[in-house]
């Protein structure tokens, strides 16, 4: 199926009870799809989910999603956007309003270049990432876009962190954002992450950490 700039393939299945049903796809259409070769573009799916158009790459599909928009579960799961892969399992409950969706992600294989995912965080958030660059996760991600569990294994090139850490997001104010937690870090280069090499150089370190804001300065 061609839609758009959007290719849906091999097999997709719509269950409603009755046509009118479509009129509220989100809510009353069932899905079944099993999805290899699929490729959806941003504006396309814009017409379903406002603000995913915001992303500027394309995203290309493999697995099988059953359920429907609002509330789905995707098994077998292989996203691939820009230089990013995310393989493992979904779960969505709540689109199409991204900040009242939750999430349960469970990635066994993930790589991560933070700038393909930029449109996905506000500004001040997106400058505490990128210094992280491209690297690799495994891991759990439960919760909220903006009040989240995430556990897992990180390895970034300025060293490896082992965390399950609650984050809340203030998306009005870095300062304002909290996390608690279990935090390991190996052969971290703060100093590199900071920008300030003087009194930071690289840290392990293991505990239980519990702060607010995410700037040397706050």
């Amino acid at each position: 199926a061609k839609a758009g700039k959007s290719i849906i393939s091999d097999t997709l299945v719509f269950r409603y009870q009755k046509q009118t049903d479509l009129n509220d796809f989100v809510n009353k259409v069932n899905i079944t799809a099993f999805l290899k070769g699929t490729v959806l573009h941003p504006a396309d799916l814009a017409l379903f989910a406002h603000g995913i158009e915001v992303l500027k790459e394309p995203l290309y599909l493999g697995g099988k999603i059953v359920g429907r928009l609002k509330r789905f579960s995707y098994q077998n799961m292989r996203v691939v956007m820009g230089q990013t892969v995310l393989a493992g399992s979904l779960m969505m409950d709540g689109l199409p309003a991204i900040n009242e969706t939750f999430i349960n992600l469970s990635l066994q294989e993930g790589q991560i270049q933070i700038r393909d995912l930029q449109a996905l965080f506000p500004t001040s958030i997106y400058e505490q990432l990128k210094p992280l660059g491209k690297f690799t996760v495994a891991g759990n991600f439960i919760g909220f876009i903006n009040d989240f569990v995430a556990d897992g294994n990180v390895d970034t090139p300025l060293g490896k962190i082992e965390s399950d850490i609650n984050l809340k997001v203030d998306e009005t104010a870095a300062v304002k954002t909290t996390y608690r937690g279990n935090l390991e870090m190996i052969n971290f280069d703060l100093g590199t992450y900071l920008k300030d090499t003087v009194n930071f150089q690289s840290v392990s370190l293991r505990g239980d950490i519990t702060g607010r804001g995410l700037t040397k300065a706050n």
